[in-house]
């Protein structure tokens, strides 16, 4: 395969984490089903070996499909298997040995259990059973100052950072920054790259991954659900 090193991070974490069902592997490229968050993660340049593929295994429904690259595929895929979204992503990644230095100190915590009605007022990107879960392996941290909760940061079951949210009151004086930062530090003491996917129209996004020194590979990412 010819995709860079950052658009296969997240098939990379799988691997690594040993929660990779291979489904598909050779030459062409790569299949696999990561068995915590169910989806499926395909990395394949040609777009007749991806489709066999996908048909090979179709007998099993795709709700969460993650394509490398391969925009083509993409289509075919969510038209096939009538997959309502597509988010189209960059990918990127974090290549240094420590978290990047942010202005603004804030103190982290892991999220417990109180913390899920403040994050679920904020935040429905996901279901409360998917935020429960990513609670339950550790990887939901709340970011304080002075006693209060300012937003919050987490993994999402495949392996990528996301959920990045700061409150109303205190947006607009680097806490983002400071949160994701406290997120990449959470992962490198895991002993995983840090990963996270950009939607390619949100420049504010894009603008704050470069500011804390993470890669973004030209080529697409697409999740389909």
């Amino acid at each position: 395969m010819a995709y860079t090193e950052a658009c296969l991070a997240g098939l990379q974490r799988v691997l690594d984490r040993g929660t990779a069902c291979v489904l598909e592997q050779d030459r062409h490229g790569l299949f696999i089903r990561d068995t915590v968050s169910g989806g499926y993660l395909l990395a394949v340049e040609e777009t007749e070996v991806g489709i066999r593929w996908l048909q090979a295994h179709g007998q099993a429904a795709y709700s969460l499909l993650e394509i490398c690259g391969n925009r083509a595929l993409a289509d075919y895929a969510q038209a096939r298997y009538g997959l309502r979204t597509m988010l189209c992503c960059r990918q990127a990644v974090y290549r240094r040995a420590a978290p990047p230095a942010t202005a603004v100190r804030l103190q982290t915590r892991r999220a417990g259990p109180g913390d899920l009605p403040m994050i679920l007022r904020w935040y429905d990107m996901l279901s409360e059973e998917e935020l429960r879960a990513v609670l339950g392996r550790g990887n939901l941290l709340v970011g304080e100052t002075a006693g209060h909760a300012v937003g919050f940061v987490g993994e999402h079951l495949e392996g990528s950072m996301g959920m990045l949210f700061v409150l109303p009151a205190f947006r607009g004086q680097g806490f983002g920054a400071a949160l994701e930062s406290a997120m990449i530090r959470h992962t490198l003491r895991q002993g995983y790259r840090p990963f996270c996917q950009v939607e390619t129209e949100n420049e504010a996004s894009m603008s704050l991954q470069k500011k804390l020194g993470l890669e973004l590979p030209e080529e697409g990412l697409y999740w389909l659900f």
